[in-house]
């Protein structure tokens, strides 16, 4: 396990290198996202298709596009593993139109949104999923109505593609909140976190569970998580099948590589 571990991460340190190069004025953190979406297809990098890549989308956007904002790299990335570059690019401005013609808001998570929505759905069932996403949002601003913004939209897309009934995953959000709200101070990061654990099939209490003992356990190991912006990336280890106790050494390993 640990030499899997240690492999992918020095996978995803090449790929961070590689795109950095591609791309010098991008920021690092928008570097390791492309990277982790490479590393996660299991394949190195390559420059000179990303070059492409860029190319194309310059063809097809205009300096000031959406697309060419802050998500600029993680699209490339995804352009990257699609078969068909253009083909895919097209497919998720298409569906970013379809967004805006259904009034949902946010420019940059749109594109996340859309993407989201490109890797998991034909095209012609697109704006079904898009009223989907919708609905989820409205219900998420009227049950934190402080705490909901654009940034919301990625995980109400991530939701509303799970094909999940709508009442019991509004319903599976608010019990998650009730339990993790009592332990942390950020509650925006809390509210991202109960999306991410909504995806898992377990009852809240015992997906809350497994991630705060995720979180305790790496505090008693000294690698301690921020319970910020970041908490959220914690609801994935819900949906793991492994133990807390062997995600915790797992990601401690990681961090001591």
């Amino acid at each position: 396990m640990r030499n899997e571990i240690l492999n992918r991460c020095d996978l995803l340190a090449k790929n961070k290198e590689i795109i950095s190069k591609a791309f010098i004025w991008e920021s690092d953190y928008m570097a390791i996202a492309a990277a982790s979406i490479i590393t996660s297809a299991g394949v190195l990098a390559d420059k000179s298709n990303l070059t492409i890549c860029n190319k194309i989308l310059k063809k097809n956007t205009g300096w000031t596009s959406v697309f060419r904002g802050n998500s600029k790299i993680t699209l490339i990335a995804k352009m990257a593993l699609s078969e068909n570059p253009e083909e895919y690019l097209l497919k998720v401005m298409s569906i970013y139109e379809l967004m805006k013609q259904n009034k949902l808001s946010g420019n940059e998570y749109r594109v996340m949104a859309a993407m989201a929505i490109a890797d998991r759905v034909d095209i012609s069932a697109a704006e079904d999923y898009i009223l989907r996403t919708k609905e989820l949002y409205k219900r998420m601003s009227k049950e934190h109505a402080f705490l909901t913004s654009s940034e919301d939209i990625p995980f109400a897309t991530l939701l509303a593609i799970s094909d999940k009934d709508i009442d019991l995953m509004v319903e599976d959000m608010e019990r998650s909140y009730d339990i993790i709200s009592r332990k942390f101070l950020d509650k925006n990061a809390v509210q991202s976190l109960t999306h991410i654990l909504t995806l898992c099939n377990d009852s809240p209490e015992v997906k809350c569970k497994k991630v705060l003992d995720v979180y305790g356990g790496l505090k008693a190991s000294k690698h301690a998580f921020s319970s910020g912006y970041e908490l959220c990336v914690l609801g994935v280890t819900a949906l793991s099948n492994l133990s807390a106790e062997t995600l915790v050494n797992m990601i401690c390993d990681a961090d001591d590589i």
